[in-house]
């Protein structure tokens, strides 16, 4: 038997690193579909999800210094109504990244300037090899993670320095 998986291309998170260097953003349920930077519709609007997502970080500054990422899932409780439906987030996942030597490319979405993540540390309370599963070398090797999308519409990517790396961002696929 044959067992094949659906991948789908790779995206940048962002179309510009992260620079914010304090804390996650701040989310609350909302009427509004979320939207904007570093959200992605996961559903093909509201129809099937993937079922994990395959990421790999990156950014600027120095081999060992690190970012975290905060992962949102989002999914909208219809209310009889577009106007009464809500968006609730739960996190899917929550990491913290170290850069490695391994650069990105000029000429690319991920130019020289930019360093891959060599070790991904997953937060206390996220389940690893259950929800996430980390492949990292942390020999200057690009780590990765395929973590679970739970069945979530959207997922949102947030980043924050943790005052070491100067710039943060991810790339992901659909699997």
């Amino acid at each position: 038997m044959i067992v094949e998986t659906f991948a789908s291309g790779t995206q940048v998170a962002l179309a510009t690193n992260d620079t914010n260097a304090s804390s996650f953003a701040s989310r609350v349920a909302t009427k509004t579909r979320p939207s904007g930077v570093g959200v992605f519709d996961m559903s093909n609007n509201g129809n099937l999800t993937c079922n994990a997502l395959r990421v790999q970080f990156f950014g600027a500054g120095s081999a060992t210094n690190t970012f975290k990422c905060r992962i949102l899932g989002w999914n909208r409780t219809p209310a009889g109504s577009a106007a009464s439906d809500i968006y609730t987030y739960c996190t899917l996942t929550e990491v913290t990244v170290t850069l490695g030597s391994a650069t990105g490319v000029d000429g690319t979405p991920i130019v020289s300037t930019n360093l891959f993540a060599d070790s991904i540390t997953l937060a206390t309370g996220f389940n690893d090899d259950v929800d996430v599963s980390i492949t990292a070398p942390g020999t200057n090797v690009p780590a990765h993670m395929i973590m679970d999308t739970k069945g979530c519409e959207l997922v949102e990517f947030l980043f924050h320095r943790n005052s070491s790396a100067t710039s943060c961002n991810a790339l992901f696929g659909r699997i």
